[in-house]
C-alpha cells in the first residue's frame, strides 16, 4: 500500500495549487488526476487580482504572466447606448499588491503548475485513475483507485475534483442548490473587440445580448453569454451567429471553437468530513459568467494549505480545519454566491425590483471612489488583514 501525508484529488488549477503549496511547506503529497487531458477553453481564463498574492507566494506568478499576459483594465459596456465604464486597477496601486489581472488559458496554467511541482521533493502522481472509494478511521484515510483497486493511505485528503466530485460523493456529502434556467455558451472569436472600445475583460450589459468578453490573445477573444436552457441544443451555433451579428459590425467575426454548459449555484453541505476536505468546485459552484466561482476556489486552495500544513507541523490542532471548512463555506454562501448572482443578472437580465439605471449608477460611482472600486474587485470573499479566512 502506498503511503503519503496528503492525497490531493484533481489535476486542475485548484488541485495543483493545493499540492504545490503543501509540497513547498514540506508535506508529502500524492496528486491523483482522474482526467486524461486539461479543461479546454471553457475555463474563464482570468486570474483576478484578488488571487495573485497566493500565486506569488507559490513562486509561480512570473511564469504564469509569461504564459499569458497581465492587464490592469476592466470595464462595463452598455450595448444599447455605447457607454463605456472603464476601471483601471492601477488606480488602486497603493491598496493592491498586484494592481492587474492575469489572463491565461487552462493548459498553459496547468503546465506552469506541473513544472513547479516536478522539482518539489515528496510529490508523487497517479494519472488517469478514478476514485472508487474513500475509507476513514481515526488516524487517516484510505483511498481506493483505478481498475486495479490500488490503495493509498494518507493522513488527510483534499477533494478538488470538480463539480461532479467523486470524493464528495464517496464521503456522503450533499450538494444542495439550484440549476439556472439558462445555459452558458462560450465562443472563441477571431475579431478584435478593442475596436469596439472593449478592455481585456468587459461586461457587455444588455437586456437581450448581455455577455462577458475577454481577450485570449491578440485577435482572439472569448465571448460568453447565457441563453434559455429550453432552447434546442442543435440550434446553438446558428443562434450564436445571430448574437454576434448584433454586436460586431458587418458580421466580421469568425467563430473558431465553442462550447456550452449548464449553470448551477450549489454548495456542499459541509467542506470537511473527517480527514477529507473539499476545495474549489468540489465544494461550491456558481454561474459561469462571473469570476466569483474561480476566485473562491483559488482562496479555498490557499486556506486549506495554511490549515493542513499547520496541523501536520504540529503548530495547530485539527480545529483549524473546522475553521477552514466553516469560514470558506460561510464566505461563499454569504458573499460570493449572492454577488455572482447579482453580476449575472446585471449582464443578462436584472432581478425583479432592480433597474439598470440604479445598477449602472453604482458602477459609475465606483469608477471615481477607490473604496467602492476595491470592494468590487476583491469580490467580498476574503480577509485581507489575516491573509486567510479563519
Amino acid at each position: 500500500m502506498n503511503e503519503t501525508d496528503v492525497v490531493v484529488v484533481g489535476g486542475g488549477p485548484i488541485g495543483l495549487m493545493t499540492a504545490l503549496g503543501l509540497a513547498r511547506a514540506g508535506v508529502e503529497v500524492m496528486v491523483v488526476d482522474p482526467a486524461t487531458e486539461p479543461e479546454g477553453f471553457g475555463w474563464s481564463g482570468v486570474l483576478h487580482n484578488a488571487v495573485l498574492p497566493h500565486l506569488d507566494s507559490l513562486g509561480v506568478l512570473p511564469d504564469v504572466i509569461v504564459a499569458g499576459f497581465a492587464d490592469p483594465l476592466w470595464s462595463l459596456s452598455v450595448l444599447r447606448t455605447g457607454e463605456q465604464i472603464v476601471f483601471d486597477l492601477g488606480d488602486l496601486a497603493d491598496r493592491l499588491a498586484h494592481p492587474f489581472n492575469v489572463y491565461v488559458e487552462s493548459a498553459p496554467l496547468i503546465g506552469v503548475l506541473e513544472s513547479h511541482l516536478a522539482v518539489q521533493p515528496g510529490v508523487t502522481w497517479r494519472r488517469g485513475e478514478q476514485v472508487l472509494d474513500v475509507r476513514q478511521d481515526a488516524s487517516g484515510v484510505e483511498v481506493v483507485l483505478g481498475a486495479d483497486e490500488a490503495r493509498v493511505r494518507a493522513a488527510w485528503m483534499v477533494g478538488a475534483d470538480g463539480a461532479n466530485s467523486a470524493v464528495r460523493r464517496a464521503v456522503g456529502l450533499g450538494f444542495p442548490g439550484s440549476t439556472w434556467p439558462e445555459r452558458s455558451v462560450a465562443a472563441l472569436v477571431e475579431y478584435d473587440f478593442a475596436e469596439l472600445g472593449y478592455t481585456a475583460s468587459t461586461f457587455q450589459v444588455d437586456e437581450v445580448n448581455g455577455a462577458v468578453v475577454q481577450r485570449v490573445r491578440d485577435g482572439l477573444w472569448r465571448y460568453t453569454y447565457a441563453e434559455a436552457l429550453l432552447l434546442p441544443e442543435a440550434g446553438i451555433r446558428e443562434r450564436m451567429e445571430r448574437t454576434l451579428g448584433v454586436v460586431i459590425p458587418g458580421s466580421r467575426a469568425m467563430v473558431v471553437d465553442w462550447t456550452w454548459a449548464r449553470m448551477h449555484q450549489r454548495t456542499a453541505s459541509r467542506f470537511r468530513a473527517g480527514h477529507v476536505l473539499l476545495a474549489g468546485e468540489s465544494a461550491h459552484v456558481a454561474n459561469r459568467l462571473t469570476g466569483h466561482r474561480s476566485v473562491s476556489g483559488f482562496l479555498d486552495s490557499r486556506d486549506v494549505v495554511v490549515a493542513l500544513a499547520a496541523v501536520l507541523r504540529g503548530d495547530a490542532d485539527e480545529s483549524i480545519l473546522d475553521g477552514y471548512a466553516e469560514n470558506r463555506r460561510r464566505l461563499f454562501l454569504d458573499h460570493a454566491s449572492p454577488a455572482s448572482k447579482r453580476r449575472m443578472h446585471l449582464v443578462t437580465d436584472l432581478a425583479e425590483g432592480t433597474s439598470y439605471a440604479d445598477e449602472l449608477d453604482a458602477f459609475r460611482m465606483a469608477r471615481t471612489d477607490a473604496d467602492s472600486h476595491e470592494e468590487l474587485v476583491m469580490f467580498g470573499v476574503d480577509d485581507p488583514e489575516s491573509g486567510h479566512s479563519f
